[in-house]
C-alpha cells in the first residue's frame, strides 16, 4: 500500500512491493505516475495508473495538461468524478479504442456521436460539431474555462437529459440552433457570469434551472422564451411570432399506420409530423390537411406543427398531440 503527501508535485513511482493504492491518491498535484518494472499489480501508460490488464484507471495525475485513452480503457467515470479538480485541456484517443473517439480534444462515444466530456480547462467558444447527435447532461459541467457554446441542429434530446453548467464559470452565453431538438433542460447553478441565452422556434417552454439575474433572452413568441426572462428579472429580445397552433386534429389507425387529418392553417407554409426527436414527415404548403404514417410505436406520440418560412428558414408554431 502507498501513502503520500497529497501536496507533492511532480512524479511518483510505485515500487515493486506496492499491491493497493489508498484514498490518498483520490485527490494529488501529481503530473505523473510510475511503476517500477518489478511491479506486477498495476501498469503505467502516458503517466496514468491502470489496472495491470489496462481497462481501468486506479490513479490520475491531477496536474496532468492532456489525457489519451488507450486501447483497451473501456471506463472514463475518473475523470468525470474529480473534474472540478484536472487540470486537462485535451482528450486524446487511441485509433483502435472501440468505444471512444476524440476531436478536437473533446471526448465522444463511438456509435452514436454522443458528446461524453468536455476537459475542464479547454479554453474558449466552442461549437459542437454538425456529425454530434446527442450531448451528455454532464458533459459541459465544471468546464471552468468555457467562454461560448453552440449547441448544432442535429443534436438531439436525449430521454430525461439536463444539460448541467455548474462549474462553468466563464460561460457567458449559449446559442441554440434551430434542429432537431423540441425540447431542452438547462442547469446554470453556480453560473454566475451567463449574460445571453438564444433559442429557436421550435424548443417550446425552455425548461431552466438557477439562471441569474439579468439574463438576455433572445427567443420567439408564443413559446415561454419571454416567460422565462420575466421570471428570471431578466431582458427579452423578440425574434418574431411563431405561427398559430394547428387546429381539428384526428388520428384513425389503419392496420399497420396511422391516417392523420387536421385543419388548414393558413398562416403556414407547411407542416411537420414528429415523434420525440424523430421527424415523420415534412409537408410543404397549407393545402394538403390528411397524410398517413407508420412504423410508429403504439405508446408514442404522434405531433404535428405549422411552419412559416421566414428569411428562408422554417419558423415552428407550437406543437399538438395528435394522438
Amino acid at each position: 500500500m502507498v501513502f503520500f503527501p497529497s501536496g507533492k508535485r511532480g512524479s511518483i513511482t510505485l515500487p515493486g512491493t506496492c499491491k493497493y493504492i489508498g484514498s490518498q491518491m483520490s485527490y494529488n498535484r501529481l503530473n505523473s505516475i510510475k511503476v517500477a518494472e518489478t511491479n506486477k499489480y498495476f501498469k503505467e501508460t502516458d503517466g496514468v495508473l491502470y489496472n495491470l490488464a489496462g481497462t481501468s484507471v486506479r490513479a490520475f495525475p491531477f496536474a496532468k495538461t492532456s489525457y489519451k485513452i488507450p486501447a483497451k480503457c473501456k471506463n472514463v467515470d475518473f475523470l468525470k468524478n474529480k473534474k472540478e479538480h484536472l487540470r486537462c485541456r485535451k482528450i486524446l484517443v487511441s485509433p483502435k479504442n472501440t468505444k471512444y473517439y476524440a476531436k478536437a480534444g473533446v471526448l465522444f462515444a463511438k456509435g452514436n456521436d454522443e458528446l461524453v466530456y468536455y476537459p475542464p480547462a479547454k479554453k474558449g467558444a466552442y461549437t459542437v460539431p454538425m456529425s454530434t447527435t446527442k450531448i451528455a447532461g454532464n458533459a459541459f459541467k465544471n468546464a471552468k474555462y468555457l467562454t461560448k457554446l453552440i449547441i448544432t441542429k442535429n443534436v438531439q434530446r436525449g430521454y430525461g437529459t439536463r444539460y448541467y453548467f455548474a462549474g462553468c464559470s466563464r460561460l457567458k452565453s449559449v446559442v441554440v440552433k434551430p434542429g432537431k431538438l423540441n425540447y431542452i433542460r438547462m442547469n446554470f447553478d453556480e453560473c454566475k457570469s451567463i449574460r445571453k441565452l438564444v433559442f429557436p422556434s421550435n424548443i417550446m417552454t425552455p425548461n431552466v434551472s438557477y439562471l441569474p439575474e439579468g439574463v438576455t433572452i433572445y427567443g420567439w413568441e408564443n413559446t415561454g422564451a419571454r416567460g422565462l426572462a420575466k421570471r428570471y428579472d431578466g431582458n427579452f429580445v423578440s425574434r418574431g411570432t411563431i405561427p398559430a397552433i394547428v387546429a381539428g386534429p384526428r388520428v384513425r389507425k389503419v392496420i399497420e399506420r396511422y391516417e392523420l387529418s387536421w385543419r388548414r392553417s393558413l398562416d403556414a407554409s407547411g407542416y411537420q409530423i414528429y415523434t420525440g426527436d424523430s421527424v415523420l414527415k415534412t409537408i410543404k404548403g397549407n393545402a394538403v390537411t390528411r397524410c398517413y404514417v407508420k412504423n410508429v410505436n403504439d405508446y408514442s406520440g404522434i405531433y404535428i406543427r405549422a411552419y412559416r418560412m421566414v428569411h428562408g428558414k422554417k419558423v415552428y408554431g407550437k406543437a399538438r398531440r395528435l394522438n
